[in-house]
């Protein structure tokens, strides 16, 4: 058998311009796209994705996880600023070798050239561990556009009626400042669904698993709001 490769810093920004500076020549993002994964999903796409970020912090125990797909240069630099910060590792697409992580960035800290723009190199992904104002946001594994397909979930289409439902689910909550069924209230004015539509696209969306049984939206139906489909 053929012994692992281990996955270093340096093979990725440190005195390593060739790798750098690559290019993906092919299709060309405007924007970045993230993609929110099912923690319990069983598709192999999900699995694989999680998977990879578990590898790069195996002592995460949350429920969040994202895929974001995006040809822009990372900045990797890594901090604490007032109660928050993101840690960065690298790992191996097809090895699943994993990085060290990245050291600390501070202003006290040695600097890493490059460590502000850097681009992915084939087969590298970089995973991303989020801590915001005190509070864990989970792991993002962040791809070249070339790398994504076997890591993301199958899209979802949508109907009218459930992208209607899913997008004011997502953007607003149901109760606030005294106002009740708001994302309905909010649904109509714009798009003048009746209650009717509303509902019967709502147990359609909760029976695909796009809403749970509360009501709430679920990743799933969050990227389906995203795709716009």
């Amino acid at each position: 058998m053929e012994p692992r490769k281990s996955l270093y810093l340096q093979d990725l920004y440190i005195d390593a311009p060739s790798m750098l500076n690559c290019i993906y020549k092919g299709r060309i993002m405007t924007n970045s796209q993230t993609i929110n994964l099912e923690p319990h999903a069983t598709d192999q796409a999900t699995r694989h994705a999680i998977g990879l970020m578990r590898a790069a912090f195996p002592s995460y125990r949350g429920r969040r996880y994202r895929v974001r797909v995006t040809d822009h240069p990372l900045d990797i630099r890594t901090y604490w600023d007032g109660g928050s910060r993101d840690y960065f590792a690298f790992v191996d697409l097809e090895s699943r070798s994993v990085s060290a992580q990245v050291p600390p960035q501070s202003a006290f800290d040695r600097p890493i050239a490059g460590a502000d723009a850097v681009t992915l190199p084939t087969n590298v992904a970089c995973v991303e561990h989020t801590i915001s104002c005190g509070k864990d946001l989970g792991l993002t594994l962040i791809v070249h556009p070339r790398n994504a397909a076997p890591l993301l979930p199958a899209p979802v289409t949508t109907s009218d009626h459930e992208q209607i439902v899913l997008t004011y689910t997502a953007q607003y909550k149901n109760t606030y400042s005294g106002r009740t069924n708001l994302r309905y209230s909010e649904a109509h004015e714009s798009t003048k669904i009746t209650p009717e539509q509303w509902n019967t696209a709502k147990a359609t969306c909760i029976k695909r698993g796009l809403l749970n049984k509360a009501g709430s939206i679920t990743p799933t139906g969050r990227n389906a709001v995203k795709s716009g489909q």
